[in-house]
């Protein structure tokens, strides 16, 4: 996942951000998260703090970055509003490490490849250079479900590595939403 680093700078009693952040974001019209007294206690856990000259505070903090590409008639009608779009490079001789790696992503051989290919209605596209593929697929969500209503849900269990470990789940996917739903067991732990 790509991020990106925001700043906000908020004065004492201010009503609307510095003049640099008034035209990317409007906290006075924000909907049930706007922090209205902004003080060092109440954004401890978020991000990085730190005072201005002006008695400002400067908070930065890392946020997922979404961009909006356009139907290109390289790729047809994939665009980036409801889908996933990976660059991946293939390596021929891939005795250490992954046969596809790309940004976040990485795949050990063709198995794992395709097997992602499947779970996510994936499209493969050939790549700006030698070696590069294009990969535009469904976007993934995870589903958090007790026991009970896990087996309720009308679709195989398989087994898929989930953050790197082996896991039982349902898959079940929305074609009009173009959303993989991973429906996982809820620990009780949670």
């Amino acid at each position: 996942m790509r991020t990106a680093v925001c700043t906000l700078r908020l004065g004492r009693k201010r009503k609307h951000p510095s003049e640099c952040q008034r035209r990317i974001i409007s906290l006075c019209k924000s909907e049930g998260t706007e922090i209205h007294e902004m003080d060092g206690r109440s954004l401890q856990g978020l991000g990085t703090l730190r005072a201005c000259a002006n008695g400002s505070v400067a908070f930065m903090a890392r946020v997922p970055l979404w961009f909006y590409a356009e139907p290109n008639p390289k790729y047809g009608n994939f665009t980036t509003e409801t889908y996933r779009k990976f660059y991946l490079n293939k390596r021929n001789e891939p005795e250490e490490g992954y046969r596809y790696h790309g940004d976040g992503i990485a795949f050990r051989d063709e198995v794992e490849f395709q097997q992602f290919l499947q779970d996510y209605e994936g499209t493969v596209f050939k790549g700006n250079w030698k070696d590069q593929i294009v990969v535009w697929c469904f976007r993934r969500e995870y589903v958090f479900l007790p026991l009970s209503e896990w087996e309720k849900i009308d679709a195989p269990a398989v087994e898929r590595r989930l953050n790197f470990h082996p896991e039982q789940v349902k898959i079940v996917k929305d074609m009009e939403k173009h959303i993989t739903y991973f429906h996982r067991i809820k620990s009780q732990d949670f």
